[in-house]
């Protein structure tokens, strides 16, 4: 996830930025965010002080040789000399068009001047730098960006459908708009209103082209495509408005097909439909208010004396349209960055020590997975093996490792084994130095389907299995399929619980199962599975719960019986089903079913102590109010979430235990 944090002011020596997120290995050019940060500040409507301005960007940190190193990215833009003892005058005769008034009401202020420098449109040369990074990343994988003048004032282009070469053609007029006419005729719009010492608004089109289809999500209310974009472009000062094609004068697209592939041939949606990009180029419209400081003397009230006064003027643009189109170009490009990150946090690649050693990189993993795959040096940890790593000694070994070594915030901890190892790395991860940078290369099936994409993290406390953890998502998880070579054969085995697991919950990969699919291609699957609920759950509040199918009883079977995780899920599915057949909630046909192809893969346990199997579900920490949660399948690629007191399902597992050895009549 992408995170922008900046401080500053309009009249202050300048500005300070970090970017956390950007990932590592990308080219970056700073002549280029420079070039974006001038298109920011050139223009017709322009005030005298972007004159003054250079916007100089100094990197502090995050890019070495030009390339970034996936740890933070640190800039500094400085305000210009000639502006600096601007910001020292008190402002009280506030301006109903700045956050004036409302900034004094929130932080109990009779001088404006705090507020003023704080909200200062000058903010936006920070979303223009951050804009410009993440723009350059998108650039290499086909994507570009337009924006052009629409509308200002009362002139506004006929034509709204340019292709690119128009586009380009348009950055050498005064105003950018890809229509002469209208480009001639909005200069002089914009030249008649500086001189009647006004202002004028108008619109912006932003363009995006080559962004697939697909990006963004339909399930989700924040995950939507629309949302996440509305919300960042309206983050401009300068904007009222923001609307996707044609707005209010939408009417359905037609489509077109083109050879086997079904396409968009009119974009009168602005490329987004359902809350996902459609494969057109994204449009977006930006109405844009005119500059609330005019020359124009006017009249307003002072916040200390509440009297008549004349308006509080400095400098003002006369018209923002273009630059904000810049600003919104570079915040779009941010977003959808930031979007296809989310997306993508799993690669599919070789693992090799180098694409991560660095002096701030340590290798968490154990013994045999280091001795396998030459992990040695200093900068190279090893837990003890299986369970055992997911204790509080093992964490605070690992936890004195670092702070021995001196690491801190920029650390890099990349976590190399199976699931405890991931689990007790990535805890370390989040809770040192109040989180540090953390990537897991799974090297079991297991890990790979469970553990190793989420973010759970998680040790054992008290004898009870994952009691303590937090919820602190890798920036990358790197999957190797080579490394399952490494694997004795019951380590190779155990991830098949989970996948039996994944083909409840999805009739992709439960097909992809039936018919013996490659593993890696069913892999894949369930990551992809797991991504897209995560990505609209990652907090477990609802949705992301169901993948918890199985684990309520499981982590019961193997706390009790030591059983391999992959083997308990199995029989917690096994269980779970046959107590959702009891409630109902899944039909006998589905329980005959999936108990015939349990019984086939796992061996499943038939002699238990019910009230030990119900006190170690008491402890499970999906549960609610002393009620036991159990995540059942309807038998239609759905779950429901079931609350049990312990003697319900005490009554329910002695079911289970009588009818053991039955057919499906007796249990129905």
């Amino acid at each position: 996830m992408l995170v922008l944090s900046f401080d500053g002011t309009s009249h202050g020596a300048g500005y300070s930025a970090a970017l956390k997120g950007v990932p590592r290995g990308f080219e970056i050019s700073v002549d280029k965010i420079k070039n974006e940060l001038r298109r920011r500040r050139v223009g017709v409507g322009r005030s005298e002080r972007q004159l003054s301005e250079t916007d100089e960007i100094i990197f502090l940190n995050g890019l070495d040789n030009g390339v970034t190193t996936g740890a933070v990215l640190r800039f500094f833009i400085p305000n210009a000399v000639e502006v600096a003892s601007d910001g020292t005058k008190p402002i009280t005769a506030i301006r109903s068009g700045h956050a004036d008034l409302a900034g004094c009401v929130k932080l109990g202020l009779e001088n404006a001047r705090p507020v003023c420098e704080e909200a200062s449109a000058r903010n936006t040369v920070v979303y223009t730098a951050a804009g410009a990074i993440c723009r350059q990343i998108l650039e290499k994988k086909g994507l570009s960006f337009f924006s052009y003048a629409e509308k200002i004032g009362g002139v506004e282009t006929s034509q709204t459908d340019f292709d690119t070469q128009s586009l380009l053609q348009s950055e050498k007029r005064r105003v950018r708009c890809p229509d002469p006419a209208a480009a001639l005729a909005m200069e002089r719009e914009i030249i008649s209103a500086r001189e009647r010492g006004e202002t004028l608004g108008g619109r912006a089109r932003v363009l995006c082209f080559g962004l697939p289809t697909g990006t963004g999500e339909f399930k989700s209310l924040e995950g939507r495509l629309s949302c996440r974009l509305v919300g960042r472009l309206a983050s401009i000062p300068s904007v009222k408005g923001v609307w996707f094609g044609d707005g209010e004068n939408y009417f359905p697209d037609e489509l077109a097909a083109k050879g086997n592939e079904i396409i968009y041939a009119t974009n009168r949606c602005g490329g987004v439909v359902g809350g996902m990009s459609n494969g057109r180029e994204i449009s977006v419209a930006l109405t844009v208010k005119p500059v609330p400081t005019r020359r124009k003397k006017s009249e307003t009230i002072d916040i200390v004396t509440c009297k008549t006064v004349e308006t509080h003027f400095e400098r003002a643009d006369v018209c923002v349209v273009e630059s904000v189109g810049v600003i919104a170009e570079n915040l779009l490009a941010f977003e959808l960055l930031d979007c296809i990150l989310e997306e993508n946090r799993v690669v599919f690649r070789r693992f090799d020590k180098s694409l991560f050693d660095g002096e701030n990189t340590v290798f968490a993993t154990d013994a045999v997975v280091a001795d396998k795959l030459g992990l040695y040096g200093e900068n190279v940890f090893c837990f003890e093996q299986g369970e055992h790593a997911k204790s509080f000694e093992q964490v605070t070994k690992f936890l004195q490792f670092l702070s021995a070594r001196g690491c801190g915030k920029d650390t890099l901890v990349v976590a190399v084994g199976g699931g405890s190892v991931g689990d007790a790395a990535g805890f370390a991860a989040s809770v040192f130095c109040r989180g540090v940078r953390l990537v897991q290369v799974p090297t079991t099936l297991l890990s790979m389907l469970d553990s190793s994409v989420g973010g759970k993290t998680a040790v054992d406390f008290c004898g009870v299995k994952n009691a303590v953890g937090t919820v602190y998502p890798a920036e990358t998880t790197l999957v190797d399929f080579s490394l399952l070579d490494f694997l004795p054969r019951s380590l190779a085995d155990e991830g098949r619980g989970e996948l039996f697991k994944y083909a409840y919950l999805d009739e992709n990969i439960s097909r992809l199962i039936d018919e013996n699919a490659d593993l890696k291609v069913l892999v894949e699957s369930c990551l992809k599975y797991k991504q897209r609920i995560v990505s609209i759950d990652e907090s477990d509040l609802l949705l992301r719960r169901k993948l918890n199918l199985g684990h309520t009883l499981g982590h019961a079977f193997e706390t009790a019986f030591r059983l391999p995780h992959g083997q308990a899920v199995a029989n917690g599915l096994f269980y779970e089903t046959q107590i959702a057949c009891f409630l109902k909630i899944c039909s006998p046909d589905f329980w005959k079913k999936k108990r015939a192809v349990l019984q086939q893969n796992f061996e499943i346990i038939k002699e238990f102590d019910e009230e030990q199997i119900v006190a170690l579900c008491l402890s499970d920490k999906k549960n609610i109010s002393r009620k036991i949660s159990l995540m059942l399948p309807d038998g239609r690629f759905g779950v429901r979430e079931t609350f049990l007191n312990a003697e319900e399902l005490n009554g329910l597992l002695k079911r289970c235990y009588l009818n053991r050895e039955t057919t499906i009549s007796i249990l129905v």
